[in-house]
């Protein structure tokens, strides 16, 4: 796919690209020049990806006429703007604030990845039409208390869920082995990690900046595992982490020293280092 980064105002040079089938990607950011108050001059250009990233603009109706053709879009603007899933068939990847799309959201049935900015509902049950979910990343403090509702998502590789203060509930992952990529960062009122006992397909796992966990065991089976993240305040409290040096495949530990631990982080990272 050919990027386009518009560092300034647009030009009739930018405008023969993109119609001459060399540009399938276009960046909009004010940070990096963007200067164009209106997106009128995106009328029915035949993109495939769109990123919007300006707070200034106060119309987004310009790029329903990239219906037909448009599969990605992008956009940081204004939260109360919104956008009308209905008008982009094609869509299958998305990032915007809850907000702006939470009104057609049932629309949105060919979506693959989703990432969703201050997520106001507590669980996914307003997300159930999206089946075709490979993806899925909730930022800035989504509202979350349980995920229930993730069963709509059989396929789902991916989930991260970031700094949901309020997320207790994690019943949802037991038994979901095709999920290779979760991240729970910043979620400090989870406590166990019971629910992965049976997620046998995880190679990645992040339950950084989060509070105390009772114990590391229902991870010890996770024999895909490769990458661990527990960084920052994120504490183990029966400070056993053979369950971790039990890992065959694990590659990376990125994770808080603590004197009461055992195996120490430091052995478990120097054991990986000599594999």
């Amino acid at each position: 796919m050919t990027e386009m980064v518009v560092t300034g105002p647009w030009t009739k040079e930018a405008a023969e690209a993109v119609w001459g089938g060399r540009v399938d990607r276009l960046v909009l950011n004010y940070a990096l020049g963007f200067g164009e108050t209106s997106l009128a001059f995106l009328e029915g250009m035949p993109l495939r990806e769109l990123v919007v990233i300006d707070r200034r603009l106060t119309d987004l109706t310009p790029i329903y006429s990239l219906g037909s053709t448009l599969r990605g879009l992008s956009v940081v603007t204004n939260p109360g703007l919104r956008i009308d899933l209905d008008r982009l068939p094609a869509l299958r990847r998305l990032s915007a604030a809850w907000t702006q799309v939470s009104a057609t959201i049932d629309a949105a049935v060919g979506i693959e990845i989703a990432h969703l900015r201050s997520y106001g509902p507590r669980d996914f049950l307003p997300l159930r039409s999206l089946t075709q979910l490979a993806e899925l990343v909730l930022k800035d403090r989504p509202r979350l208390t349980s995920l229930g509702g993730l069963s709509a998502f059989p396929g789902l590789r991916l989930l991260g869920i970031y700094l949901a203060s309020g997320l207790t509930d994690i019943a949802e992952l037991e038994g979901r082995s095709e999920i290779e990529d979760l991240a729970l960062q910043g979620c400090r009122r989870i406590t166990r990690l019971d629910a992965l006992t049976g997620c046998v397909g995880l190679r990645k796992l992040n339950v950084s900046e989060c509070g105390d966990l009772a114990s590391l065991d229902p991870i010890r089976n996770l024999d895909y595992l490769e990458q661990v993240s527990m960084f920052g305040s994120t504490k183990v409290v029966d400070d056993d982490l053979a369950p971790l040096a039990a890992l065959p495949r694990l590659e990376e530990l990125r994770m808080q020293s603590r004197r009461s631990y055992r195996p120490s982080v430091e052995e478990i990272q120097a054991a990986i280092e000599r594999r």
